[in-house]
């Protein structure tokens, strides 16, 4: 009982090290001179080069019509906000840079954030409502090591029941 006890634990401490997160996702949600929103993981960018980084042949809804296109994003040396690259030109909106650290591994900020053309945007994180597998293993292994020390102390309960 002792030994199952030992490699319950154990197995429970090699599940219980973290594993690199997955990045997380974005939704930016368009407001007030134009209007649109969309979604990016923030790992997922195709390019970057000094001062900016993009997103390449994402879908997006913009001005309510639905397009496919890149989004440009910059730091506050190339003016901040970003681009929505569009088959009919480009819209630039400069503002506040909405990311932290350097472009080629970008940490989007979350909020609300004034830019040009009267539009503001909001950034908020989408969040899994779905235990990672470490997690569920975790448990599982738990119950099983509730389980099994359950039915060692019946069988102990058991072997000590005398009758008068």
């Amino acid at each position: 009982m002792k030994k199952l006890f030992a490699a319950t634990l154990a197995s429970g401490l090699a599940l219980s090290i973290p594993a690199q997160a997955q990045a997380a996702s974005f939704v930016f949600e368009l407001s007030g001179g134009n209007t649109g929103m969309f979604t990016l993981d923030e790992d997922e960018f195709d390019s970057s080069d000094n001062g900016s980084f993009t997103f390449e042949n994402e879908s997006f809804v913009f001005n309510g019509a639905d397009v496919t296109g890149g989004i440009k994003f910059f730091t506050n040396g190339g003016l901040g906000g970003f681009d929505l690259q569009l088959s009919g030109g480009t819209e630039v909106f400069t503002g506040p840079q909405l990311f932290t650290g350097p472009t080629s591994d970008p940490s989007f900020l979350t909020g609300i954030f004034a830019l040009s053309q009267g539009t503001t945007v909001t950034i908020s994180e989408v969040s899994a409502a779905v235990p990672e597998p470490s997690t569920w293993a975790l448990m599982l292994l738990g119950f099983g090591a509730v389980g099994a020390s359950m039915r060692g102390s019946r069988k102990a309960a058991l072997a000590k029941v005398t009758y008068a």
